[in-house]
C-alpha cells in the first residue's frame, strides 16, 4: 500500500470508528426493545432480536394503541412537538419493539401497534426530567434493578394488554438546572469546554445525561443542554432530577502518545474527548474529595456555579510491556490508564475509546499531560493471542503456552515524570470442563461460563455455542465442553448465564452445583495460579427454579414503588459467592417478581448497592461483604422459593 493510500485509508477509518461507536451508544439506549421506522410520528420495522443465526422468530402481534396528550405538571399547559418513547417497565433489556412518537400542536399523540406489557413514557424536550436521567451510565442501561427502581418511583406506568387501546394523560415535570461560567486563571473565558454534572447515587458520583437530545449534542460536539460552554464560557445544564450533585469541567486533552492518539485527537477536535483526566471540580479544585456538594430540587435553578481552571504541572508516564517468560517485548498489546480519583464519565463505557492505546513495535507505551495522582495501568492481551516464536524449551513438541492474563499495576505520579517502567505479562490460568443439566435435558441456547474475581475486579468468559445444522437451526446437545483462558492469579467464582436465540437474557435455570474432584465448589472460590490448568470441572444446571411474586407495602399497607430488594441465602456458607443472591425492584404498583434456586432467603431492603467499607478498609472485599450482610440480615424477613412452584408474599418496608 502506498503512503498516500495508507493516509487516505486512515482518514476514512476514523469516521467509521466514530460511526460504530455512535451506533453502539445508540444501541445502548434503544436496546430496551429493538426497532423502529418513521411513519405518522412513530417508528416501525423488523425486530433485530428476531433474526439471529439466520433464524427468524416472528414477534407476537401487537394491536394496542396508546393515545393521549402531554401536559406540564406545574402549569397544566400542553407540551407541543415533543418526542415520546415507550420504555418497558420490566427492565430495559426486555424484548418486543420499542415505540416512539411526537406530540402535535395540541400536545396530543398516538403510538400504534404496542404489545402487551407495562411501560414508562419518556418525554424528550428541553428542561423536562426523563427516565434517562435516572441512569448512572451507559453500561447500566440493560436490566439494572437499581436503575429501574428509581424510574418506577419517579415516573408513571401505562399497562397495555396488546389488544385494546389505552387513553392516558402524561405529565412532564420540569427538572432542576445548574448554571455558571468557566474561566481560565488569567480571567479569559473557557470557550467550548465540556461541563459535567455528577449525581450521587448508590454511594458514588456518576455523570448524568438528562435525555437523548443532549446525548446527540455531546456526540457531535454541540452545546445542547449546556454540556459545553458557549463563547462567553457560560453553561447551563437543565432537566436534572432532584438530588445531590458535584460539577466538573473537563479540559480537552489527549493523553496517548502512540497507537490511538490520532483517534483521541480527532475526538478532541469534535469536542467531546472521552479520555481526558484533566478535570477541575467546583469550587476550583482538582481533588474530587474536596468538591462542594450542590443539593437541588425539581424546578429549582442553582446559578453562579463558577469554576476557574488553574494552571497546573502535568507529567508523563512511559515504559515497555514484555513477555514474562521470554523477556521479549510485546507489540500491539492494548494498554489503558485510569486515575484513582476518576468518576464515571458520560463516555467512560464506550468500548472503542478510553485513555488507552496499543504498544508499538518495541513494546513501548506512554501517556502525557497527567495531573499528579495515583493511576492504574491495565495491560490486556488480545483475544487471539499467539505465543512468541522464541520460547525456551527443550522439547519442540511441547504444547503452545496458555493465553496470557490481564495485568494491573498502580503507579503514583508526583513531581516528576515516570519513565522506563517495565510491565511483565505472564500466563493466565485455564479452567475447563463441561456444562449440562441435571436431568440430561437438551441444551439449545448459548451459554456463557465466566470466571469472576472475588472482588469483581476482573472476569474472563468462554461461550458455549450449540452446533447448527445446514438450515441454520440449532442442534441440541446434552453436554457441552467449555474452556476459560487467561484468568489472572487470584480467587475466582464460576458462574453461568444463558441467552436465547433473540439475544435476550434467559433466567429460567440456575447453577445447581460445580464439581471439581467430586467436591462441590459452587459456593466457594477457586484459587488460580499463573499458567495453571484446572481440568474436569463439571457445572450442573437445573431448570427446577422457584418463583416468587410479591408486593412491598408500608406499615399503613400502601404500596411502595421503587423499593430495591436483595434476596440472600440464609445459608451463610453461600454468602461468599454473590452469584447466589437475587435482586428485584418494585414497579409503580409496589409489585415485583423473581425466580431462582429453590431455598430460603433473607429479604434485604437496600438504599445503596455498594457495601460500606470506610471503617473496614483493611479487610478484604469478601470480609467486608460478610460483615455487611451480618448487619443487614439481623431481623430481616424470610422468603422461600420452591422448585417448580410460584409463591406469593407481601413484604413490609421497615422504618
Amino acid at each position: 500500500m502506498s503512503k498516500n493510500s495508507e493516509l487516505n485509508s486512515r482518514q476514512y477509518l476514523f469516521p467509521i470508528k466514530a460511526a460504530a461507536c455512535f451506533f453502539g451508544l445508540l444501541l445502548g439506549f434503544f436496546i430496551f426493545s429493538p426497532k423502529a421506522s418513521m411513519q405518522d410520528g412513530e417508528m416501525s420495522g423488523t425486530n433485530l432480536n428476531s433474526v439471529v443465526n439466520g433464524n427468524y422468530r416472528p414477534a407476537a402481534e401487537a394491536k394496542s394503541t396508546i393515545r393521549g396528550r402531554v401536559i406540564y405538571a406545574d402549569s397544566g399547559r400542553v407540551v407541543r412537538r415533543a418526542g415520546l418513547m415507550l420504555l418497558p417497565a420490566k427492565g430495559l433489556g426486555g424484548g418486543g419493539r420499542e415505540k416512539a412518537g411526537l406530540t402535535n400542536e395540541r400536545g396530543e399523540f398516538e403510538i400504534k401497534n404496542v404489545g402487551e406489557g407495562r411501560y414508562f413514557i419518556s418525554v424528550s424536550t428541553p428542561g423536562v426530567v426523563t427516565p434517562f436521567s435516572s441512569l448512572s451510565n451507559f453500561e447500566q442501561l440493560k436490566g439494572n434493578n437499581s436503575e429501574m427502581a428509581d424510574i418506577a418511583r419517579d415516573f408513571q406506568e401505562v399497562v397495555v394488554n396488546g389488544i385494546t387501546d389505552v387513553d392516558i394523560t402524561v405529565t412532564a415535570r420540569r427538572g432542576a438546572a445548574i448554571t455558571g461560567r468557566i474561566m481560565y486563571s488569567d480571567g479569559e473565558a473557557a470557550i467550548g469546554v465540556r461541563v459535567e454534572v455528577l449525581r450521587k447515587k448508590d454511594g458514588q458520583y456518576s455523570a448524568v445525561m438528562p435525555n437523548i437530545s443532549e446525548m446527540f449534542g455531546a456526540m457531535f460536539g454541540g452545546a445542547a443542554g449546556g454540556l459545553k460552554t458557549d463563547d462567553r464560557g457560560v453553561y447551563r445544564i437543565a432537566a436534572l432530577p432532584a438530588g445531590e450533585y458535584i460539577v466538573r469541567v473537563v479540559e480537552n486533552v489527549s493523553h496517548s502518545e502512540k497507537g490511538s492518539s490520532r483517534d483521541d485527537e480527532m475526538m478532541a477536535l469534535m469536542g467531546f474527548n472521552p479520555n481526558s483526566m484533566v478535570s477541575t471540580y467546583y469550587p476550583n479544585t482538582s481533588d474530587v474529595k474536596k468538591a462542594d456538594v450542590i443539593k437541588i430540587e425539581l424546578g429549582q435553578e442553582q446559578p453562579e456555579i463558577n469554576i476557574t481552571i488553574p494552571e497546573r504541572a502535568l507529567h508523563a508516564i512511559s515504559g515497555i510491556v514484555i513477555d514474562k517468560a521470554t523477556r521479549q517485548p510485546l507489540k500491539n498489546v492494548r494498554i489503558s490508564i485510569k486515575s484513582e480519583d476518576d468518576v464515571i464519565s458520560l463516555f467512560s463505557s464506550m468500548p472503542n475509546f478510553g485513555a488507552g492505546s496499543r504498544t508499538n513495535e518495541k513494546g513501548g507505551w506512554s501517556y502525557k499531560d497527567l495531573p499528579a495522582g495515583k493511576y492504574t495501568v491495565t495491560v490486556q492481551p488480545p483475544d487471539n493471542y499467539d505465543a512468541p516464536d522464541k520460547i525456551p524449551e527443550k522439547n519442540p513438541q511441547k504444547p503452545k503456552p496458555p493465553k496470557q492474563a490481564q495485568l494491573k499495576k498502580e503507579f503514583v505520579v508526583e513531581e516528576k515524570d515516570l519513565t522506563d517502567l517495565v510491565l511483565e505479562l505472564g500466563y493466565g490460568a485455564t479452567v475447563s470442563g463441561t456444562v449440562s443439566f441435571d436431568d440430561q435435558q437438551l441444551m439449545s441456547q448459548t451459554m456463557s461460563v465466566t470466571a469472576i474475581g472475588e472482588s469483581e475486579d476482573f472476569s474472563e468468559s468462554a461461550f458455549v455455542y450449540p452446533p447448527y445444522s445446514e438450515d441454520g437451526k440449532p442442534i441440541p446437545k446434552k453436554i457441552h465442553d467449555f474452556k476459560i483462558e487467561g484468568i489472572p492469579t487470584g480467587k475466582v467464582f464460576l458462574n453461568v448465564s444463558g441467552r436465547n436465540y433473540g439475544g435476550e437474557q434467559e433466567s429460567e435455570f440456575y447453577v445447581k452445583s460445580i464439581l471439581l474432584g467430586g467436591k462441590d465448589i459452587g459456593s466457594a472460590t477457586l484459587t488460580t495460579k499463573e499458567g495453571e490448568e484446572i481440568k474436569n470441572v463439571q457445572i450442573i444446571l437445573s431448570k427446577d427454579v422457584g418463583k416468587l411474586k410479591g408486593k412491598v407495602v408500608r406499615a399503613d399497607k400502601s404500596p411502595v414503588s421503587g423499593a430495591k430488594i436483595s434476596f440472600v441465602p440464609t445459608d451463610k456458607q453461600k454468602w461468599a459467592n454473590f452469584n447466589h443472591s437475587l435482586y428485584a425492584a418494585t414497579g409503580g404498583d409496589g409489585e415485583f417478581e423473581i425466580s431462582g434456586a429453590p431455598g430460603e432467603d433473607y429479604a434485604i431492603f437496600i438504599k445503596e448497592s455498594g457495601v460500606p467499607d470506610e471503617a473496614e478498609k483493611e479487610k478484604s472485599f469478601a470480609e467486608r461483604r460478610r460483615s455487611w450482610l451480618e448487619k443487614k440480615t439481623a431481623g430481616a424477613q424470610k422468603i422461600t422459593l420452591k422448585a417448580k412452584e410460584t409463591e406469593k408474599t407481601t413484604l413490609t418496608l421497615p422504618d
